[in-house]
């Protein structure tokens, strides 16, 4: 009963509002975007609605119009996905008019984040890896596979959100320091009007169900998160692994030391390399 009022509720919203039917957020593993979908699922009518992918594009870290087909025609939907920027994801965005969030966080944080998600997921394909290396080895190997796939991920997205006004950039940093004034920058870009201090509010409510606790037996009830610090990578980062860090930065010209370290470069040689279709 509860679930048949909660589906007449978002049709109706639906129906009297000219927002997005869909809200896309692209994002990495690891850098918010699980926070961000619950952010906007708490807006009226909106909620993270599962989504079919027959042919399997989302896994490979691409879309196609079969996922957004496959999400209800008179309600409203919030998806997360890990969408590449390449040249036939952008252009399915574009044919169905869609605008889309884009978040990235610091990749130096990223590498711890996904070290300690890795060491948590025992269906991980590096988890019995992770857990025979000593941690810093551990961390080095993060750091090597993030420098290879996500760098290039970033410095795509980065490049169109800065000549499209059809994706919005966004760093988990700023959203993390102020998650209500960014919710409404995000809100104001889909067009999605609400009355002074839902974001606020919005946040609160989300905010008291957000666990920042990953183990084994939290991950598998859904919890992704760890701690969320920005900056936790100085305390794990050892002289070795700051020096690996930048080095591989430097494959990336024309971008300065603070850029580099927020994971936002410019490729060196033409077009962003794309990341590798596996999972990280």
């Amino acid at each position: 009963m509860r679930l048949a009022r909660r589906r007449s509720r978002d049709i109706a919203i639906a129906r009297e509002h000219r927002w997005p039917r869909v809200v896309p957020i692209a994002s990495l593993p690891k850098a918010g975007g699980t926070w961000l979908a619950e952010l906007l699922a708490e807006v009226p009518g909106y909620a993270c609605r599962p989504y079919r992918d027959a042919d399997g594009c989302t896994f490979e870290h691409d879309i196609c119009a079969g996922v957004f087909e496959s999400l209800p025609s008179d309600r409203l939907s919030v998806i997360k996905l890990h969408t590449r920027p390449l040249p036939e994801n952008v252009a399915l965005f574009e044919r169905l008019g869609l605008k889309a969030v884009v978040l990235h966080r610091d990749l130096r944080d990223q590498c711890v984040s996904r070290m300690y998600h890795v060491l948590a997921d025992p269906h991980h394909r590096h988890h019995a890896l992770y857990t025979e290396l000593p941690a810093p080895h551990a961390l080095s190997h993060s750091i090597g596979l993030t420098l290879d796939e996500y760098v290039p991920w970033v410095a795509g997205w980065r490049e169109l959100t800065e000549r499209s006004d059809r994706f919005l950039g966004l760093r988990y940093e700023d959203l993390r320091a102020a998650p209500a004034e960014t919710l409404a920058r995000i809100l104001g870009f889909f067009e999605i009007d609400l009355p002074a201090g839902t974001p606020e509010a919005i946040v609160d409510r989300v905010r008291t169900r957000t666990r920042f606790s990953l183990s084994p037996r939290t991950l598998a009830t859904g919890a992704t998160a760890r701690r969320g610090v920005v900056g936790d990578w100085r305390s794990h980062f050892g002289p070795q692994h700051v020096a690996q860090f930048h080095a591989g930065m430097r494959e990336f010209s024309g971008v300065s030391a603070s850029a580099a370290a927020a994971g936002t470069p410019r490729s060196r040689s033409g077009p962003p390399r794309s990341a590798p279709r596996s999972r990280a």
